[in-house]
C-alpha cells in the first residue's frame, strides 16, 4: 500500500506533486541526524542522543499511516480528529522511553506532539483531564485499529518493528514523571528540548527540492 506525507498544488488547485511518506521520513531522519554534531556536552551521550532524534523525527509522522489522513490529504473526506496525526508518534515515543529514560520520554513526547504548533505549557495539555481522557482513548483506539491493518507495510516503510504497546494514551505515570522534572528544573532541559525541536522542524520543512539530494535508495 502507498502512503504519502504531502501534496503540492499548482495556483489552479491542481495537484503537481505527490511525496512518498517513506522518502519523507527516511530524508528527514538524514538530515537532522546530518546536523547533529558529534561534539555535544548535554549529560547525554551522543550516540544516545543520535537515536534519540532518530526516533523522533522516524515516529513525528507516524499517524499520517492512518486511512483517515490519506483519504483527507487526498481530498477524500473532510478533516476530522482521526484524521490527526501528531499525537500518535508522541504517545509511542513516550512509551517507548518512558521506563529507561523518562527526561527523554516527556521530551519526546512534548516535541513530537507540538511539531506543528508552538510549545505551550504541559499542565495545558488535554491528557490532564479526565474526560478528555477518555475521549483521547476512544479516539486512538480507532486509529490503532486502522494503523493495525497496514502494519507489516508500516514496519516496511519505517525498516523497524513496530511495538503496538507503544501506541497507547500514557496513564496516570505521565502526571509523577512531568512532578519529578519539575523538582530538577535545569537550563540543560531548556536548551535540549529546543535544540532537538529545531534540528525536527529542520528536517520536516525541507522542501522537495532540497530533498531531492537526499533521495533514499
Amino acid at each position: 500500500m502507498d502512503f504519502y506525507s504531502h501534496i503540492y498544488k499548482s495556483g489552479d488547485n491542481k495537484i503537481t506533486d505527490i511525496k512518498p511518506l517513506r522518502r519523507h521520513l527516511f530524508n528527514a531522519a538524514l538530515i537532522a541526524k546530518s546536523n547533529l554534531p558529534g561534539n555535544l556536552n548535554f549529560s547525554f551521550s551522543n550516540n544516545l542522543l543520535n537515536s534519540f532524534l532518530n526516533d523522533i523525527v522516524t515516529f513525528h509522522d507516524f499517524g499520517k499511516y492512518t486511512s483517515f489522513f490519506q483519504n483527507y490529504l487526498l481530498g477524500k473526506n473532510i478533516e476530522s480528529v482521526l484524521s490527526n496525526h501528531s499525537h500518535i508518534g508522541a504517545y509511542y515515543i513516550y512509551n517507548k522511553y518512558i521506563s529507561d529514560n523518562p527526561k527523554l520520554a516527556l521530551l519526546g513526547y512534548y516535541i513530537i506532539k507540538n511539531h506543528h504548533g508552538n510549545f505551550n505549557d504541559f499542565s495545558d495539555d488535554p491528557i490532564f483531564l479526565p474526560n478528555e481522557r477518555i475521549l483521547l482513548k476512544e479516539k486512538l483506539n480507532k486509529q490503532f485499529l486502522d494503523l493495525e491493518q497496514n502494519l507489516k507495510d508500516i514496519e516496511d516503510d519505517l525498516n523497524t518493528k513496530i511495538n503496538k504497546e507503544y501506541i497507547a494514551v500514557p496513564e496516570k505515570a505521565l502526571f509523577y514523571k512531568i512532578r519529578q522534572l519539575d523538582k530538577q528544573q535545569s537550563i540543560e532541559n531548556y536548551y535540549l528540548i529546543n535544540y532537538l525541536f529545531s534540528l525536527l522542524i529542520e528536517a520536516d520543512k525541507c522542501g522537495p527540492h532540497v530533498q531531492f539530494l537526499f533521495r533514499y535508495q
